[in-house]
């Protein structure tokens, strides 16, 4: 654990280098307006999904959850550096800036136990992998930056293989239009997951998945709008970008609410208990964090002596009904005896020497 949490204090460390590097490229960019607000908002949104991701992480490190949040939020503040003029951090910052709603799928697809379950939600990952990366970069290799219309000081492009524009239109075009595909089915699949809940499950998951949900599908909006050549792209991402920064705090506040439901919970305890040696934790360590209780107290009850007592052998005494403190009390029942068969078998033969089973009364051949 003490790995995990250095791990953890230089990704945060690294995020928040990472936010103040974006501050003086986005206020002195000169293709992105206004300069204020886009700067509040990439501070916000990386800073929020990083902040989060990693007390997820640390908190329960066998969910992937926390992991994927924070990937989310570094790639997000990797992505504002498509703001600059430089053509090395244009292309670097374009070439993030699909990674962070591929990641946020995943995590959808994933909640809240970690774990793809359907041949849908499989299909649905692997495209998104393969959207936010190969597709999202090939376009890039044909794209002059200074070429374009907002970005008419910018300087050129140093991986530019050929600038041909209508390359660059068409692999951009099945790009988005992967995107928005793949989008529609994974809201599917989130409707499909929402509905295999219990009732009572519903309440906490609902903040999570809704709010994802909603930040992709304006994203879909305003990919569709940019396909249908309409001007509404950069209100589509707006709303995107506000239900995006809604995100984690519903994943934080569903995991305070029901900590991922009972499932998500036993499921992962299971998958703490058959950890690696190194990694596993022992069995009152695993129970007190699926239960949400650091003081929870595991006694063992000695009908010999008449008492309980914990791991080390010391006596541990229950405390009063009706205190600050509960404990279960539950009788362990003897399981139901077998029937007797109708015929008793009786053995023939000499004793040590194999011989057969008849049934009393049955018929012989």
């Amino acid at each position: 654990m003490i790995g995990l949490r250095r791990a953890l204090i230089a990704l945060g460390a690294g995020a928040f280098a990472l936010g103040l590097a974006a501050i003086p490229v986005v206020l002195t960019s000169n293709h992105v307006r206004p300069r204020g607000l886009a700067l509040a908002m990439f501070l916000a949104i990386g800073w929020s999904f990083t902040s989060v991701g990693l007390v997820l992480w640390w908190k329960r490190p066998q969910n992937p959850a926390g992991m994927l949040m924070s990937a989310v939020g570094l790639t997000w503040l990797v992505s504002s550096l498509s703001a600059s003029s430089n053509g090395y951090l244009i292309f670097i910052g374009l070439a993030f800036g699909a990674l962070p709603y591929g990641l946020l799928g995943l995590m959808l697809l994933s909640f809240p136990d970690g774990r793809l379950h359907t041949r849908l939600e499989w299909a649905v990952a692997i495209g998104a992998v393969l959207d936010v990366t190969i597709l999202q970069w090939a376009p890039l290799f044909f794209l002059q930056f200074a070429h374009t219309s907002d970005c008419r000081r910018c300087q050129a492009n140093p991986l530019l293989i050929s600038d041909d524009s209508s390359l660059f239109h068409l692999l951009q075009k099945v790009n988005t239009g992967l995107a928005v595909i793949l989008i529609a089915a994974l809201i599917v699949a989130l409707v499909k997951r929402w509905r295999s809940y219990r009732p009572r499950e519903r309440p906490a998951l609902a903040p999570v998945l809704w709010t994802g949900g909603a930040a992709l599908a304006a994203l879909a909006a305003a990919f569709t709008a940019a396909l249908s050549g309409l001007n509404q792209a950069s209100g589509g991402s707006a709303v995107s970008d506000i239900a995006l920064l809604l995100v984690p705090y519903a994943f934080l506040g569903g995991m305070l609410r029901s900590r991922f439901t009972r499932a998500g919970a036993v499921s992962e305890l299971v998958a703490s208990l058959n950890a690696a040696p190194e990694h596993r934790r022992g069995l009152r360590d695993a129970l007190a964090d699926a239960f949400g209780d650091p003081s929870l107290v595991l006694a063992y009850w000695l009908p010999e002596r008449g008492h309980y007592v914990d791991a080390d052998g010391h006596q541990v005494e229950l405390p009063d009904r009706g205190g600050d403190r509960a404990w279960p009390r539950r009788g362990v029942r003897r399981p139901p005896r077998r029937p007797r068969p109708r015929y008793a078998p009786r053995r023939t033969g000499s004793r040590g020497s194999a011989g057969s089973v008849e049934r009393r009364g049955a018929p012989r051949c």
